[in-house]
Protein backbone atom coordinates (compact mmCIF):
# COMPACT_ATOMS: atom_id res chain seq x y z
CA UNK A 1 0.00 0.00 0.00
CA UNK A 2 2.88 2.46 0.48
CA UNK A 3 3.77 2.48 -2.86
CA UNK A 4 0.32 3.11 -4.14
CA UNK A 5 0.14 5.75 -1.96
CA UNK A 6 3.37 7.26 -3.35
CA UNK A 7 2.22 6.62 -6.55
CA UNK A 8 -0.59 8.95 -6.40
CA UNK A 9 1.08 11.22 -4.42
CA UNK A 10 -0.59 10.73 -1.06
CA UNK A 11 2.22 9.95 1.20
CA UNK A 12 3.55 11.78 4.02
CA UNK A 13 7.06 12.47 4.45
CA UNK A 14 7.54 10.67 7.39
CA UNK A 15 6.21 7.48 5.91
CA UNK A 16 8.40 7.98 3.04
CA UNK A 17 11.24 8.25 5.19
CA UNK A 18 10.54 5.40 7.24
CA UNK A 19 9.73 3.23 3.64
CA UNK A 20 13.41 3.74 2.52
CA UNK A 21 15.06 3.33 5.82
CA UNK A 22 12.95 -0.67 5.49
CA UNK A 23 13.66 -1.63 2.36
CA UNK A 24 15.95 -1.26 -0.73
CA UNK A 25 15.23 1.43 -3.40
CA UNK A 26 15.13 -1.25 -6.24
CA UNK A 27 11.88 -2.90 -4.84
CA UNK A 28 10.49 0.26 -5.50
CA UNK A 29 12.04 1.45 -8.69
CA UNK A 30 10.57 -2.13 -10.12
CA UNK A 31 6.96 -1.09 -8.53
CA UNK A 32 7.08 2.24 -9.69
CA UNK A 33 7.88 1.09 -13.73
CA UNK A 34 5.36 -1.83 -13.32
CA UNK A 35 2.54 0.55 -12.27
CA UNK A 36 3.21 2.87 -15.06
CA UNK A 37 4.00 0.45 -18.08
CA UNK A 38 0.21 -0.64 -15.94
CA UNK A 39 -1.38 2.85 -16.43
CA UNK A 40 -0.10 3.76 -19.80
CA UNK A 41 -0.96 0.21 -21.20
CA UNK A 42 -4.65 0.68 -19.57
CA UNK A 43 -5.18 4.54 -21.01
CA UNK A 44 -4.43 3.00 -24.70
CA UNK A 45 -7.01 0.35 -23.70
CA UNK A 46 -9.50 2.99 -22.52
CA UNK A 47 -8.87 5.52 -25.73
CA UNK A 48 -9.21 2.35 -28.08
CA UNK A 49 -12.24 1.38 -26.47
CA UNK A 50 -13.60 4.91 -26.78
CA UNK A 51 -12.71 5.51 -30.03
CA UNK A 52 -14.08 2.29 -31.73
Amino acid sequence: MSIAGAFFGVQSSERHAADFKSRSALSYIIAGVIGVVLFVVSLMLLVSWVLN
